[in-house]
């Protein structure tokens, strides 16, 4: 009668094949954290991050939704103060801005977050109350949403105040290629801080510009109009009164206002 060997792996062979998968997921998870990983990690944001991408695919997205709401407030780009007809510089907030485009372009609370997150003070608006806006009663945007980045925010982008020459210039449609207008949010005056969520690590983000597009920056000065540069993350008195800043405004003034920085 014949005998049948039943192949197998001995001891010797299983230790190798464990040996080669442990070297494999070394090799591997780095590079996935590269490409997935949130600010914060290894090296900061990287342009080539998956989630790097998706910022530059919401911040398109809003700006889409901004430019089809144009023929509201004759020739800017959408403004609370000037959608709600009031003209009072106190509605030009962050929280208002993105309640606003929210209730008004469609843009989904969602799209507000960036995938680099890592406040835990920001988080998705899952209770926007749609219904909230009546312009009839005079409400224009649902006023429970937030962006307060000390206690609770419902979004992550940053942007241009609006107020001043900086608004006139470039918060209009087709406004300067040189102009920021929003983007990621960075440390006060570019200075990583403990209060930082970048706080020993590099910074780098997308930035949308007044004409539409997107660039990916690790610089914290960019070009401005006029020559030279500012730094996106500063208060500076900039060349002609324009300064490009990306901060959120918590509250807004026609004598000024108070900026919040990552």
């Amino acid at each position: 009668m014949a005998t049948h060997h039943r192949a197998g792996f001995s001891l010797i062979g299983m230790l190798a094949a464990i040996v080669i998968i442990v070297i494999l997921i070394a090799i591997t998870v780095p590079s996935l954290q590269s490409a997935m990983g949130p600010a914060g990690s290894g090296g900061g944001v990287q342009e080539n991050q998956i989630s790097t991408h998706a910022d530059r695919t919401n911040l398109h997205s809003i700006f889409q939704g901004m430019f089809a709401m144009e023929m509201d407030v004759g020739g800017h780009l959408p403004t609370p103060s000037l959608v709600s007809g009031s003209r009072d510089k106190s509605q030009d907030t962050t929280a208002n801005l993105f309640s606003m485009l929210i209730a008004r372009a469609g843009i989904h609370p969602s799209m507000l977050i960036s995938e680099n997150e890592q406040s835990f003070y920001v988080d998705v608006d899952s209770d926007y109350n749609t219904m909230s806006y009546n312009p009839s009663s005079g409400v224009y945007w649902d006023p429970g949403f937030k962006a307060d980045l000390t206690s609770e925010s419902n979004v992550s982008f940053a942007h241009m105040p609006l107020l001043g020459e900086r608004f006139k210039q470039g918060w209009i449609k087709g406004g300067p290629s040189m102009m920021p207008v929003m983007g990621n949010r960075g440390p006060k005056d570019g200075v990583a801080g403990q209060e930082s969520i970048f706080f020993g690590t590099a910074w780098g983000g997308n930035v949308l510009y007044a004409d539409g597009h997107i660039d990916f920056t690790y610089a914290y000065t960019v070009p401005t109009l006029y020559g030279g540069g500012d730094n996106l993350f500063a208060v500076e008195s900039g060349a002609q009164g324009v300064d490009g800043i990306l901060s959120f405004t918590k509250s807004i003034s026609d004598g000024g206002f108070e900026l919040q920085f990552d």
